[in-house]
């Protein structure tokens, strides 16, 4: 799948996150580890393209944990249409940066 571009986010604790951007539903991954966001991408009133937060997590295999996301109604609801990932391998680095951007956005579905 072809990438649409990059995107930074800020975490909480100030640290900045370069992620690349697919189309959402994501297809692959396999043994792909990351932090991924799910957003609604869309432009804003200046024609730049900006970003919904809908749910944050991390993962050692992207196919593994989307074939069946546990949120994936919620994803739907909130127009979905974007997934935004950063490879880290180190599980330890994938959730402090995970733990890092949901105190910074709060994201809709992490939290029901």
């Amino acid at each position: 799948m072809a990438r649409l571009a990059t995107v930074k986010f800020s975490g909480n604790s100030g640290g900045r996150y370069e992620f690349d951007v697919y189309e959402y539903p994501f297809s692959g991954g396999k043994d792909y580890s990351c932090v991924y966001f799910v957003t609604h991408r869309h432009r804003d009133n200046q024609g730049k393209f900006t970003h919904d937060h809908i749910y944050v997590g991390e993962t050692e295999d992207l196919e593994q944990r989307h074939s069946n996301h546990h949120r994936k109604l919620c994803f739907s609801r909130n127009n979905a249409n974007a997934i935004c990932l950063l490879r880290e391998n180190s599980g330890e680095k994938r959730r402090s940066i995970e733990k890092d951007l949901r105190l910074k956005y709060d994201p809709l579905c992490n939290r029901e």
